[in-house]
């Protein structure tokens, strides 16, 4: 996240506002102030347009103690099968659809991953290694924001954006390049 903030600023130079334009600032800046200005945000806005429907389902993330990566063990197919977690006040909530590793993705999902087959192959499995507690690279941290859509194409991010566009401005997603492999796409 630090080195996308660093090419943000590098290449957005004064357009990006990383702090108040004024100094002792009370109160918002005017739109006219803000014209031709980037505000990135990472947080979703407060934003009351008189609907309120599905509002709390939207807002899951914002209000999560804790969230992450999830192992459930499948007694009929007896391995673990890993799932996006969302700790709130009172419930844990987590997606029923299981989520595929990088190692599952390359054999086609026909491994599932397994702690107990990991640990006796980790002199083999060095990939492993590089994992942290919840089973991704540092990198792949991100699944769990909701701003991240993963592996969809430009069509869907487009849906994706048109079917939340009376939030206003500055929406945005982040998603998997499917040209330049390892890389993410930033779709506005």
């Amino acid at each position: 996240m630090i080195l996308l903030a660093k090419e943000f600023k590098e290449i957005l130079g004064e357009l990006l506002i990383t702090a108040p334009l004024t100094k002792n600032e009370t109160h918002l800046p005017c739109p006219a102030a803000l014209r031709k200005k980037i505000i990135i945000k990472h947080k979703k806005l407060q934003i009351d347009h008189g609907n309120n429907y599905g509002d709390d389902d939207e807002d899951i993330l914002t209000k999560a103690k804790k969230r992450g990566i999830l192992y459930l063990y499948d007694d009929v197919h007896h391995h673990w099968t890993r799932h996006i977690f969302v700790v709130l006040e009172q419930k844990l909530c987590y997606i029923a659809d299981p989520i595929e590793d990088a190692n599952e993705a390359a054999d086609g999902g026909k491994e599932k991953f397994d702690k107990e087959k990991a640990k006796k192959e980790e002199p083999e499995n060095q990939e492993y290694a590089e994992l942290n507690e919840f089973g991704f690279s540092s990198e792949e941290m991100h699944i769990t924001e909701e701003w991240y859509h993963g592996n969809i194409d430009a069509r869907q991010a487009a849906e994706q954006l048109l079917k939340h566009v009376d939030k206003g401005d500055g929406l945005y997603l982040v998603r998997k390049s499917a040209t330049l492999i390892g890389n993410f796409v930033l779709s506005v």
